[in-house]
């Protein structure tokens, strides 16, 4: 399977894996909070769920904090490993939610969620169908966003891990001229100060001195740097 190259077919790797991540902060945050506000018995940020089941969300999404922060931080220092962790962290998050989709929106019966006034009136039969299809339809989505994000990061981790791509060399290529830079203007104030820098001798051949000693001379005479200011009347 070839690694992505885009984020929704339009955006850049980065910037969606950079999303992604963002958006999963969010969820570990709102999951805590839910289970924070239940055991307040506050009705309005809990959850219709067993006990059982809000501790474990609450106790996997804490653990997903630190991981999620160490995984933006690696995103924006392009640090693959640390982005790796945050991938198996997603892949199991990613089986765990199939598993609950399915137990909600297939395995259980949606007619049951329907009021009954609504069945009292009639049309039970196509409430029921449009419920289990919605439920199903919801499903199914649900599952392929939730892999999708785990090919998303996927594939930004072997961008990082391939030392060809683009994103790498783009990387080097600025590091490389930033350096450059500073070894000139290093160098041009050097010289404009009349001093010398000790470089290696694979700057220039003729030793360690880079400077007015540093020129080599042609035809037998060397070439005079210093010039005298000339007097004007």
């Amino acid at each position: 399977m070839e690694p992505a190259s885009k984020f929704l077919c339009f955006f850049n790797l980065g910037s969606g894996v950079k999303l992604v991540l963002w958006l999963h902060l969010a969820v570990c945050i709102y999951t805590c909070g839910m289970a924070i506000g239940n055991v307040m018995n506050n009705s309005s940020v809990g959850v219709a769920t067993s006990s059982g089941m809000q501790i474990f969300s609450a106790a996997w999404s804490m653990a997903g904090i630190p991981i999620v922060l160490m995984a933006l931080w690696g995103t924006i220092n392009r640090v693959e490993v640390a982005v790796r962790y945050y991938l198996y962290y997603l892949v199991v998050s990613a089986v765990i939610d199939t598993v609950y989709l399915i137990d909600l929106f297939v395995l259980r019966d949606a007619c049951v969620h329907i009021q009954l006034a609504v069945m009292a009136r009639g049309g039970r039969a196509f409430a029921c169908g449009m419920a289990r299809m919605f439920s199903g339809t919801a499903a199914v989505f649900a599952t392929i966003g939730v892999f999708y994000m785990v090919y998303i990061i996927w594939s930004f981790c072997e961008e990082l891990a391939s030392p060809g791509s683009a994103g790498a060399i783009g990387e080097l290529l600025s590091r490389a001229d930033k350096r450059e830079d500073f070894h000139l203007i290093a160098a041009k104030h050097q010289m404009g100060r009349g001093g010398r820098i000790d470089m290696p001798s694979d700057y220039h051949g003729t030793g360690p001195e880079f400077g007015y000693n540093a020129v080599e001379a042609y035809s037998g005479r060397p070439h005079v740097l210093g010039y005298s200011q000339p007097a004007y009347a």
